[in-house]
């Protein structure tokens, strides 16, 4: 039979270190001479620590294995003889009185070589008859026992057996060398405490493995976490995690940091025609390959697809299992050119990634529905970087839904920039600073015209008709008036590049969350349905705009900087909107 995985091995790694103490007093058992009182004295010595722990070893398999065997068992009404007698027949207790009373007799007749050597020959002779059946009843375990408890219980239940084991010998260790005196130590063998004593690495210091593992890839961390309960903790720390590529990692690219001018050179690895998706709330696996990737270097069609539903299930499991844990630190997201991407995956991490201040979505089939909720879910109010370049299905809705997240920036109740871990318990689990997410201010769902909790006042986006309401706090009005506070209009770039259904109105509708001071790079090639007007009113608020990075449409006459803009961008693009080109 096959032998069982590692992580729900319940008698291997226990054995291993019982099997070493065997060897161990086997080879002393030779070596001593029993009619010497000190050689007797210190075999008998270690003997009683070494059958001391098989006791323990004993009873820790009753209690946490033996014991939930019988009932799960007879709860099936099964009997299997072995598991009904095992441990009845008390060999160790005997083996154990046989070491005490030679450790009693050796003291009163230390004067008698003789008598020593008696003793020590009846031990020994004791030893050889309780060894050979006790390797074999150990074998029994693995092979019959372990395959019965791999039947009847659950992968799961099997990983906490396992685990309780683990932890019980390792106490019985720790308390047992606490207890011994250094002579003692000397007498009992030096075969001891690697195999169930914690490894030295995990005894450093929280923020120092947290150090170490500030220097891992994801996938390095993701394997990190399966070691054990503190690492799982530590591996999943937020202050690790504040960007995210699900793309390239999924193409074999294991890297945290990529630079922004890295992610502008970006060019799509897949067909056009190739899409996938995948059942955001599935549990199971639903590629057909979940191996690892290395790279595109294959153009086979069917290899692509597998690397896309590798993409996909990457997704998915990002949203449902990594980022209620660590989505409040995220800073980057980048989802450029993802086939698996959809709008309720987006949706579902711009919620739970409030903080986020580079968002990249260029060349993704995205829609405005992406983007609901982004001022309820007080996420992207603090963005510095945001592409949308090549996003056919945006309309104006979606630059209503930014503009209001960067209006909700002005009086958002939420930690910005949430600080690592800083402390740490005793088991290396993180001890939480700051405000809980369920203490954070919610948008009223009232519709009247004044807010109930707040007294902000509430109107219709008229040049919209009133497709998207839109709230302003009395201090925003004077902001709409007076020019709000610079430093909470934090956009940098702004890429909406062949996004041909955006018009003057929704760029109306970010100028009314402006201005912005900070925007250096503007980017509305093929967006042919924004007039001269429009594109001057908007970057009458944007102080910092470069010439050389400010692009539109050469349709567009009279528009703004004509002589010093850089033009578009898109008209030898095939996969990007051109009027020229006749895309």
């Amino acid at each position: 039979m096959n032998p069982a995985p590692a992580e729900i091995d319940v008698f291997s790694r226990p054995h291993s270190r019982i099997k070493r103490l065997v060897d161990s007093y086997s080879q002393k058992l030779s070596a001593t001479d029993f009619s010497d009182y000190t050689a007797l004295k210190s075999f008998l010595s270690s003997l009683r620590f070494t059958f001391k722990e098989f006791k323990t070893h004993e009873n820790i398999e009753n209690e946490c294995i033996m014991e939930k065997l019988k009932n799960r068992l007879n709860y099936h009404k099964v009997m299997v003889e072995e598991v009904a007698e095992v441990h009845s027949d008390d060999c160790l207790g005997k083996m154990n009185k046989l070491v005490e009373d030679g450790w009693i007799r050796t003291d009163s007749c230390s004067h008698s070589r003789d008598e020593m050597a008696l003793i020590g020959n009846q031990l020994a002779d004791a030893l050889r008859k309780f060894t050979d059946s006790f390797l074999p009843h150990m074998q029994e375990e693995e092979e019959i026992f372990q395959p019965l408890l791999m039947k009847y219980f659950t992968y799961d239940e099997l990983k906490e057996i396992r685990g309780d084991v683990l932890r019980k010998h390792s106490l019985f260790m720790t308390q047992d060398w606490e207890e011994k005196t250094d002579g003692e130590v000397e007498c009992q063998d030096k075969v001891l405490e690697e195999e169930l004593l914690p490894a030295k690495i995990q005894l450093l210091p929280s923020e120092l493995t947290l150090k170490i593992f500030s220097y891992l890839n994801p996938k390095e961390l993701c394997q990190c976490k399966q070691v054990c309960t503190q690492w799982d903790t530590l591996a999943g720390d937020p202050s690790l995690w504040t960007s995210l590529h699900p793309v390239r990692w999924a193409q074999g690219d294991w890297r945290f940091n990529i630079s922004v001018e890295e992610m502008e050179l970006e060019e799509d690895p897949y067909d056009n025609s190739l899409t996938c998706t995948i059942d955001e709330d599935a549990d199971v696996d639903e590629s057909e390959s979940s191996g690892e990737s290395d790279g595109l270097d294959s153009l086979d069609p069917n290899s692509q697809l597998n690397q896309i539903r590798r993409e996909a299930k990457m997704l998915s499991s990002i949203v449902k299992y990594l980022l209620p844990a660590v989505g409040r630190s995220v800073q980057t997201i980048n989802l450029s050119y993802s086939k698996s991407v959809t709008n309720g995956l987006v949706y579902k991490i711009l919620q739970q990634t409030p903080n986020v201040k580079h968002l990249n979505l260029s060349s993704t089939k995205i829609s405005d529905v992406a983007f609901k909720g982004l001022r309820r879910h007080h996420s992207c109010s603090g963005l510095e970087h945001l592409d949308l370049s090549g996003c056919v299905n945006i309309t104006n809705l979606t630059l209503v839904r930014f503009g209001d997240a960067f209006m909700r920036g002005l009086y958002k109740v939420i930690e910005e920039n949430p600080k690592s871990t800083s402390e740490f318990d005793k088991n290396g689990k993180r001890i939480l600073n700051g405000s809980s997410p369920d203490r954070l201010e919610t948008d009223s769902e009232s519709d009247s015209g004044v807010c109930p909790n707040c007294g902000n006042l509430r109107k219709k986006r008229s040049s919209l008709s009133g497709v998207e309401e839109h709230v302003l706090s009395k201090q925003e009005e004077r902001d709409s008036k007076l020019g709000a506070p610079s430093e909470k209009r934090t956009l940098k770039f702004l890429s909406l590049s062949g996004c041909f259904k955006i018009t003057d109105e929704g760029l109306s509708a970010l100028l009314d969350a402006g201005p912005y001071p900070y925007l250096h790079h503007l980017d509305l090639s093929g967006c042919l349905n924004v007039t001269a007007r429009g594109l001057s009113d908007f970057v009458k608020a944007c102080d910092s705009l470069n010439h050389e990075e400010f692009f539109y449409c050469d349709n567009i006459l009279e528009g703004p900087y004509a002589q010093t803009a850089s033009g578009c961008q898109n008209l030898e693009c095939s996969n990007r909107v051109c009027c020229r080109s006749g895309e």
